[in-house]
């Protein structure tokens, strides 16, 4: 489950995708159910039933969903350029295929009113870039896919965003960075009291075994473990079996 300022989406085992809430900018996605609606129990997204689904993500009011065969799909509001789709759209009432010719996708996250995928080597960003949560070192807003310098090559363990955020976390074998919105501490960098542009490694954090981490508005919320990662336990527990 994804949650959005007004909406929420749903992804069952077999790949569909459900939606409700508010429709204020299409970010339902569902057919016969104009803008000014409000669906209070979750409804199948119809046009993504021949696309198997594998991840989904919700930004402020922006839907976007990987399928299992690498296709992207995203609606709702484009008011930033956050459903990469240039600026032909302001609203995208029902999914679209942006048509991804990159590398396959990996990870998807929205922020408030930007989004960003991961790829096997890169990470790309698009929509609102006034806080510097696209990571590119420019506060302008892009309205295509635009890679993060500071990724390219490495491969991202975690990514993450939050729908209310305009700051971003992302983990590699050497470390967590973070960018975006830093107005209140919430990348929790000491010497850091305004907007960061570029991604940032957490002194903090250095050498933490991270299992999650979640962005608010203002704060962020990061679960360490203190055991081996996920895998590694599962195979020591079958071997112990």
């Amino acid at each position: 489950m994804k949650i959005g300022s007004l909406h929420a989406l749903l992804l069952d085992s077999e790949g569909k995708v459900y939606s409700y809430g508010q429709n204020c900018w299409g970010q339902l996605g569902l057919l016969k159910v104009s803008v000014k609606e409000e669906i209070l129990h979750p409804q199948v997204v119809s046009l993504l039933e021949e696309h198997p689904i594998s991840l989904i993500a919700c930004g402020g009011n922006h839907s976007i969903a990987l399928s299992k065969d690498g296709e992207i799909w995203v609606w709702g509001s484009n008011e930033y350029g956050q459903l990469g789709l240039e600026k032909r759209y302001h609203i995208v009432q029902f999914p679209i295929n942006i048509n991804w010719h990159l590398d396959p996708p990996l990870y998807i996250a929205c922020g408030e009113n930007h989004t960003l995928i991961a790829t096997q080597s890169e990470l790309y960003s698009f929509g609102k870039g006034s806080s510097g949560q696209l990571g590119t070192g420019s506060l302008e807003d892009a309205y295509v896919p635009t890679k993060v310098p500071k990724f390219s090559g490495k491969r991202l363990l975690l990514l993450r965003s939050g729908f209310g955020s305009s700051h971003n976390f992302a983990v590699t074998e050497k470390g967590v960075y973070g960018w975006g919105r830093a107005t209140r501490g919430q990348l929790g960098i000491a010497d850091l009291s305004g907007n960061c542009s570029k991604p940032r490694k957490i002194p903090d954090l250095t050498g933490q075994h991270i299992l999650d981490i979640s962005c608010g508005w203002y704060h962020t919320a990061t679960l360490v473990g203190h055991i081996p990662p996920f895998l590694q336990f599962g195979v020591l527990v079958n071997s112990y079996i």
